[in-house]
């Protein structure tokens, strides 16, 4: 797998965002007389609206529907429907194939999922023309796009708010529907190469799509291969990530004082006076300089060390704690190589039944490089004082301890024994079997039965075994006679590679998914009223969903570090469904309404282990005029647990809770806003209670601003419900003005509350509500529910606090969309003849995005705010406005776009909760994308993008070098030229 990991594309690297990437609102706005825009079916039979399963021949929806056509996501470069489609104002950043996002993104390897509303990859239902994927991620059942092929899609439709009663589980912020390209016959070709400016990310990609018919034109068949290959991107190469670092450990090894057995303090001023500088408190973290001083850290004495010493060093926003930075291997974006095949196949047994199958197959793996953060802030290991390496100063300090001769603890990065490589491979597939039909003239039927597998293996190398690294610390000769050289603690040079295949191990995981599915449909007209048709969809299910995690037994015995407790686990869940749907013309031509419609929706949910769940709708479309109309509903959702969330064997998270120096961090740091302030004393009382000894509370130093925490799953969670209310208006430009016929504008608000909302209480909430951030315990009881989630180790470091999986109370969210499509065909105002200029803006603008942890508990606004990961762990960002505008012109053979994209300014979620920590956050951001086409021939055709054109560098946190990864490009500026071939 090493070729591989030096290969790759770059699936938000390449290209040409522009018109590609603007939503093609016209379909949205569907016009009251039937008009087609441009991403409608041309066909004059019966359709099928996302957010239903009832046919009609126009294409209007009560609930909001953008659409995307194939050649938008084209426009994109390869590999990139995740991206075309998180751009989208509609959607918040989430895990994807574009950016990795640190250690969180270790757990889910390249996996692209979408996040429709901020609430979350679980909430957001991703369908194949209007069928359940096979999913690919245990926690949420959430769909990968990388399983997707794009050159099968021929548009993607996406509808705002719940969806359940037609849909079933998981669709509470909405509906991502990819529709498969029908009838496709002949051959299509495609190939297209990216890469960065600063010439990494190099990403290539060949598709090949095939299409016939056979039989008479009763049958028809088509193949989908694609290969896609990128290489990573590295922080080291961009500037911007300067000063990123983590101050738990050097790489050399730090000693932390630790219990009763402290230096003294006449020992550290005598000590520190001979380097001419302050002393160390007794309490203090001490490391080596290369001239065998010692130095502090947090705040910094004596520090020596410099940039060419290959630290990187750098100070945190408060100027004092030193942040070690070798972190140039670390990769902004995975390699990643990818196989996708993807089969269908129809045939007309009769004139009334149609059989028809499909089958898909992806491989892909992945490879995340980090530096060997094998042991921060807890020290797991023990230097014996008859080490031979130990420096003369060291054994100074040391000797001034009451019990002179105890050992002591070490921590360290693991930067000396190489990095750490998280190598994933998945498998998924599925396949499908159904027939449909018709039954009379008025009425159609579609049976159909599906089973998928994904297959995910995780290999870690990099970690260290306690136990060997032991028996190399406290040998007499350090280790020399088992290994070259021996395991030297705060030595500057690189272990041997004779000690480092002694010490470290590579842990093994194997998750497993499979899905069972059948589904029965039916549908048509029951009568006929003066409006027109009353149509009914009706129609019953069945899926079981099975999950199996077998960890590796060295993380099960807890016999390497730093890795996260697990638990071998399994599960089943399966759920039986009925729903009903009805359609009801109320309206047709009359003086006050062109038209007004009604649609009712029911379906009921049986759930092994929780039992019988409801989800409704009720909607109304309301034409006044040809080129205005009112659309609105209200729908009650809902959304079962996961078999991850359920059964889930153990997860790590880096869970990010800030530093210090920003008002956040931990609240047992003596420099904390929590230690200084007004509660000092009862502070300080609470950290003891929780286990930071007595005789380092006054000294104790948190210098990080992640933690990595425990998730399990809870068998007993039960299911959340979701009410959304959508309304909107539409209005169409006049068809007999040239200018204006092409003009479409919709506004749409929403509103969405989530109750027994399933997540995790992040542990940044645990310490502000512990510790009466929020003055939720003023009486500051160790026994708060909060503080219990906080674990800490013998040291008073925090150690795997818990997250929990919860039925949390609640989470709303309202706002509004704006989506503006203007196009004008430069013939029609006199111009030219076949040219076409495009205007398309989408805005978003979030009102409110409240949390509320517990049942109880006030909702808190984080609408705005950067820095809040509760309910998507991989991105932090949640903006008020955000918008993507694209201006187009085309004249035969040649067309251009330029997009801009922005997002708005957020504060820190910090001073929601803490005030008086007045956090800066983070400045506004906007980005530039053009791209071109030509069309050589009838057969050919070239195309080109710069994305982010100007370069333009991510907005940074109040940390140095710190940004949201995710939601926000750090790639840089990239390029991609592509040729597509149709035969």
């Amino acid at each position: 797998m090493t070729d591989i990991r030096v290969r790759a594309l770059c699936s938000s690297m390449l290209g040409a965002m522009a018109l590609a990437s603007a939503p093609a609102l016209a379909q949205s706005a569907r016009a009251e007389d039937g008009r087609a825009a441009d991403a409608a079916p041309a066909s004059e039979e019966d359709i099928i609206v996302t957010g239903s399963r009832i046919r009609r021949k126009d294409f209007v929806a009560e609930s909001p529907i953008v659409t995307m056509s194939n050649e938008q996501i084209g426009q994109k470069g390869p590999a990139t429907l995740d991206n075309a489609l998180t751009a989208m104002p509609q959607f918040n950043a989430s895990s994807g194939s574009a950016t990795q996002a640190g250690a969180n993104q270790q757990a889910r390897g390249a996996r692209a999922n979408l996040n429709l509303r901020g609430l979350g990859i679980a909430r957001t239902l991703v369908l194949l023309d209007g069928r359940r994927l096979q999913p690919s991620d245990p926690i949420g059942n959430a769909i990968d796009l990388n399983t997707i092929p794009t050159n099968i899609i021929g548009n993607v439709e996406i509808i705002s708010g719940g969806a359940s009663a037609v849909y079933g589980s998981d669709a509470v912020a909405g509906v991502v529907n990819l529709i498969t390209k029908k009838n496709f016959t002949g051959v299509e070709l495609d190939a297209q190469y990216g890469q960065t400016s600063r010439s990494d990310g190099k990403s290539i990609d060949f598709s090949a799509l095939l299409g016939t018919k056979f039989s008479e034109d009763r049958g028809h068949a088509m193949l989908s291969l694609s290969f896609f290959d990128r290489n990573a991107a590295f922080k080291g190469k961009r500037s911007y990530f300067d000063g990123t670092g983590d101050t738990n450990a050097p790489p050399q090894g730090r000693f932390t004082p630790s219990g009763n057995n402290l230096p003294s303090a006449a020992a550290l001023n005598a000590l520190f006076a001979s380097y001419g500088t302050t002393a160390a408190a007794p309490g203090q973290a001490l490391s080596i300089n290369r001239d065998g001083t010692l130095f502090a850290t947090a705040p910094a004495r004596n520090l020596r060390l410099t940039a060419a010493d290959g630290f990187g060093l750098a100070r945190d926003g408060s100027g004092q704690v030193v942040a070690f930075t070798p972190f140039e291997s670390g990769t902004l974006l995975n390699p990643l190589r990818r196989y996708n095949t993807f089969a269908t196949f129809d045939y007309d047994v009769s004139d009334a039944v149609t059989v028809y199958a499909s089958a898909s197959y992806t491989h892909y793996d992945a490879v995340n490089q980090q530096r060997g953060t094998l042991n921060g802030t807890a020290p797991v290991a023990t230097i014996p004082v008859t080490n031979p390496f130990l420096p003369a100063d060291l054994r100074t300090v040391l000797a001034s301890r009451p019990n002179p001769n105890a050992s002591f603890n070490y921590s360290f990065f693991g930067d000396r024994v190489g990095p750490q490589l998280f190598e994933y491979d998945y498998d998924v597939g599925q396949f499908m079997l159904g027939a449909k039909g018709q039954l009379g003239d008025n009425w159609n039927w579609d049976l159909s039965g599906s089973y998928g597998k994904t297959s995910y293996d995780l290999s870690a190398s990099g970690y260290v075994n306690i136990a060997a690294l032991q028996t190399l610390l406290n040998a007499a000769d350090g280790g020399q006679g088992t290994c070259a050289g021996g395991f030297r603690p705060f030595d500057f040079a690189p272990v041997s590679s004779a000690c480092v295949a002694y010490i470290t191990r590579t842990l093994k995981e194997k998750t497993t998914l499979d899905q069972y599915a059948v589904e029965a449909n039916f549908e048509g007209r029951v009568f006929t009223l003066p409006a027109g048709d009353v149509r009914f969809a009706g129609g019953l299910g069945y899926r079981r969903n099975g999950y199996t995690f077998l960890g590796d037994d060295q993380q099960i015995n807890s016999q390497v570090f730093f890795s996260r407790p697990v638990q071998n686990s399994a599960g089943v869940q399966d759920v039986g469904e009925v729903y009903g749907e009805l359609l009801v013309p109320v309206i047709k031509d009359t003086p006050f309404a062109k038209s007004f419609d009604i649609s009712l929706a029911y379906r009921y949910s049986n759930y092994s282990g929780i039992g019988g769940v409801s989800a409704y709708k009720a909607g109304g479309d309301l034409a006044i005029l040809s080129g205005l109309r009112f659309r609105g509903g209200y729908q009650r959702a809902v959304r079962a647990p996961s078999v991850g969330e359920l059964f889930g064997g153990g997860r790590s998270v880096s869970s990010n809770i800030g530093s210090t120096a920003s008002g956040a961090g931990d609240p047992c740091d003596i420099t904390s806003i929590y230690r200084t302030g007004q509660n000092a004393a009862q502070v300080r009382t609470l950290c003891i209670a929780q286990g930071v000894p007595t005789g380092i509370a006054n000294s104790y130093r948190f210098t990080g601003t992640t933690v990595t925490t425990s998730q399990l799953g809870n068998p007993n969670l039960d299911a959340e419900t979701a009410d959304t209310v959508t309304l909107g208006l539409v209005l169409r430009g006049p068809s007999s003005s040239p200018a204006l016929s092409g003009l479409s504008l919709s506004v749409d608000y929403y509103n969405i509350k989530v109750k027994g909302a399933i997540g995790n209480i992040t542990t940044s909430v645990s310490l502000q509500r512990c510790f009466n951030g929020d003055g939720s315990n003023p009486s500051y009881d160790a026994a708060n529910y909060f503080c219990t989630l906080l674990r800490r180790d013998a040291n008073g470091n925090l150690s795997f606090p818990l997250e929990p999986g919860l039925n949390l109370a609640g989470y709303r969210t309202k706002g509004i969309d704006f989506l503006l499509d203007w196009q004008i065909n430069l013939a029609d105002v006199g111009i030219a003849k076949n040219g076409k200029l495009g205007f398309q803006s989408a805005i978003s603008y979030v009102d409110s995005y409240e949390i509320q942890n517990l049942a109880g508990n006030p909702f808190v606004n984080y609408a705005g705010t950067v820095g809040n990961t509760q309910i998507d762990q991989f991105t932090s960002t949640h903006p008020k406005w955000k918008a993507q505008t694209s201006m187009s012109f085309a004249l035969d053979p040649v067309s251009v776009a330029f997009t801009w994209n922005y997002t708005g300014k957020v504060g820190n979620a910090t001073n929601v909760l803490t005030p008086a920590a007045n956090v800066r956050g983070v400045d506004a951001s906007s980005t530039f994308d053009l791209s071109g086409r030509v069309k050589l021939n009838e057969r050919f055709e070239l195309r080109g993008g710069i994305q982010n054109l100007f370069d333009k560098e991510p907005p940074i946190g109040p940390t140095p070098g710190v940004t949201d990864v995710v939601a926000y490009d750090v790639l840089g500026r990239r390029f991609s030229v592509g040729i597509n071939a149709k035969f």
